[in-house]
């Protein structure tokens, strides 16, 4: 706003002259939308003004730097209006105008459904329910209500038709649906539907049959009877069964009905009944009398050891006996028990006598006698009964006999081989002396040759076993 100046030639100053005013400037602040030079000054005019942008909001204050306007909303709850008749509490809600508590348009009755609010009157429309739609028009007395052009119309009336002959038609109550029903005079004929009355007529609504038909018992196993209303015919009920009566037959005790029947229980001839006889009961000669059960009929004689027992005229007859044969070579022929039919079944004895050998039986060729061997052989010749003829035998030859014999004994027990061969070896060397000294005795006759022959006899064979048990690995 202004202008260059002139030098003052005696004060060495310039000079500051105004532009003219009105001449255009700037302010620097964006807010003033005129600015001009007035008085050496630059002078703003013509500001920005900031008008409120709606009924939610305030004016505002314009900003220097951008000459934008701020836009503050108003306090939340201010009154507004929505433009919306149908919204009946309208505020600012954040710079915005919100419509609440709507108008709740409510269906007006039952044959009309909720309508929908105008928003420029705020006025609710009332449409009508489809016809046919299910209503109540109060009145019980019509059962079929349904709406049409929105009115409750009721329809299909309830008819009060007399309920039965003694009953005349009645009136419907519109508050309850419920028929009167007035009864017909008494006296009015009717008809009881009962076969077995005579003469029926109406009684305080109830229709009575009079005159019944009567039901005589037919025999001594029935009861009087009743009369069947649908076809006027009597009944002919049986008395409780074990009612008594009589059937007037022999061959029947203890007489009751049964099923409307009169009947006994057959008359026990049983005591003249066995296993080839049956009691039975002679109607015509009115005695128990035995009767022969049919040839060939299965019994039993008490004996069990005949297999095929059968009445013949009246009498058990056995036959086809049980024959006990040996059941094989080592069983000799059995007996039969005649309580149990089982056969007895004798074992053969096998013993020949002598302890050298093992006695037993063989079930297909009978008893074997089968020769000791080992050391056993050898204890029962030193035991044998031929040295009998010997007692006593002689001291020197039972001594080493009897050497012989521990020294066995420990070689059994022995669990080294090797010693129980040297066992073996003493044993056979104690033997083979006692049966020289058997020979040297009978020859200087301080022993008979029959014992002396035993002796050598047995006492040498013993020695071959021990032989052949040393020659074992």
């Amino acid at each position: 706003c202004h202008v260059a100046g002139t030098c003052d030639a005696a004060s060495g100053s310039c000079s500051n002259p105004h532009k003219t005013d009105g001449t255009a400037c700037n302010d620097a602040s964006a807010c003033t939308q005129t600015d001009t030079c007035q008085a050496g000054v630059c002078t703003g005019t013509n500001p920005v003004v900031c008008a409120a942008l709606d009924q939610c909001h305030v004016a505002g204050t314009c900003d220097p730097a951008s000459g934008v306007c701020s836009s503050p909303d108003k306090a939340n709850g201010s009154a507004c209006t929505d433009g919306d008749a149908c919204t009946q509490n309208d505020t600012c809600q954040a710079g915005t105008c919100v419509g609440t508590n709507p108008v709740v348009c409510a269906a007006v009755d039952q044959c009309h459904v909720a309508g929908t609010c105008n928003p420029a009157s705020g006025v609710c429309s009332n449409p009508d329910k489809p016809n046919g739609s299910a209503c109540t028009d109060g009145n019980a007395c019509t059962q079929t209500d349904t709406c049409q052009a929105g009115t409750c119309v009721g329809t299909n009336p309830v008819v009060c038709a007399a309920l039965d002959q003694c009953h005349v038609a009645g009136t419907c109550n519109p508050q309850t649906g419920a028929c009167s029903n007035p009864t017909a005079a008494d006296g009015a004929t009717c008809d009881d539907g009962n076969i077995c009355t005579f003469t029926d007529t109406c009684q305080g609504g109830a229709c009575v049959g009079a005159e019944p038909v009567f039901c005589a018992a037919l025999d001594q196993c029935h009861d009087a009877g009743s009369c069947d209303p649908a076809t006027g015919r009597c009944s002919n009920p049986s008395k409780a069964d074990g009612s008594t009566c009589d059937d007037g037959l022999f061959c029947t005790v203890d007489d009751s009905c049964r099923a409307g029947m009169c009947g006994g229980a057959a008359r026990d001839c049983s005591a003249l009944a066995d296993q080839c006889n049956d009691g039975t009961c002679d109607e015509a000669a009115a005695q128990c009398e035995p009767t022969p059960k049919p040839e060939g009929t299965a019994c039993s004689d008490g004996d069990a050891c005949t297999q095929a027992d059968t009445c013949a005229a009246g009498l058990c007859v056995g036959a086809n006996p049980v024959v006990c044969a040996p059941e094989d070579a080592c069983h000799g022929v059995g007996v039969c028990d005649s309580a149990t039919g089982s056969c007895s079944s004798t074992t053969i004895a096998c013993t020949d006598g002598d302890p050298c050998t093992t006695d037993s039986c063989d079930p297909t060729t009978g008893c074997v006698f089968q020769p000791v061997t080992g050391l056993a052989a050898v204890n029962c010749l030193m035991a044998s009964p031929a040295f009998d003829v010997c007692r006593p035998i002689p001291p020197a030859i039972a001594r080493a006999m009897a050497q012989a014999q521990s020294r066995l004994a420990i070689a059994r027990a022995m669990s080294d081989p090797r010693r129980a061969q040297q066992l073996l070896r003493q044993a056979s060397h104690l033997l083979k002396q006692a049966a020289k000294k058997a020979l040297k005795l009978a020859k200087t006759r301080h022993l008979s040759p029959v014992c002396a022959g035993a002796l050598y006899g047995n006492l040498l064979e013993a020695n071959s076993h021990l032989g052949q048990l040393r020659n074992t690995p």
